[in-house]
């Protein structure tokens, strides 16, 4: 170690690995499903956010600028922002966490359909992803079960997440 470092080289590779590391992880509030067959269980609530966005391999899908250079060639795609409940499966007794789930329109319309047949309000459901594409992952989306009044108890006052922040665009509701 000379006198114009604090760490050894090694130190230092690892620590901007770590920085790296951190910066590309989604944060603690969005519900990410990373590879095929990781599932979860949720109760949808709320109302849904969308937007006009286009994937950047480095970030992912980001909201549409026209007037951003590497946007003007760009078709912006329609997500769909909502929030979630995370259920704890093995003990559906505990109480359940705040996160919103990104999506796109394919999985959107499946979960407009379960919403017309089922309702969102008195069920839970089982996400599992299908595939290991990143732009557009495949979901299935099906009715785990009645909640109960418990439950909706838990679930009526858990915090909101404002959907339209997560991705840097105005809170609609200050306008």
């Amino acid at each position: 170690m000379n006198k114009y470092t604090e760490s050894s080289p090694s130190q230092t590779w690892e620590t901007i690995a770590k920085q790296i590391e951190q910066r590309h992880e989604p944060s603690s509030d969005v519900l990410v499903l990373k590879k095929q067959g990781d599932g979860v269980t949720v109760a949808f609530v709320d109302e849904p956010f969308a937007f006009e966005a286009v994937w950047e391999e480095s970030n992912g899908w980001v909201p549409f600028n026209e007037p951003y250079v590497l946007h003007q060639n760009s078709q912006p795609a329609l997500r769909i922002l909502i929030n979630v409940a995370v259920i704890s499966k093995p003990n559906r007794k505990t109480k359940p966490t705040p996160m919103y789930w990104e999506m796109g329109t394919d999985t959107f319309k499946k979960l407009v359909r379960l919403r017309e047949k089922y309702g969102l309000d008195d069920w839970l459901y089982s996400i599992e992803r299908l595939d290991d594409d990143d732009a557009e992952p495949g979901y299935e989306i099906l009715p785990d079960g009645k909640m109960d009044s418990e439950m909706k108890n838990h679930i009526a006052v858990l915090p909101r997440i404002c959907l339209a922040t997560t991705k840097g665009l105005p809170n609609p509701y200050d306008q």
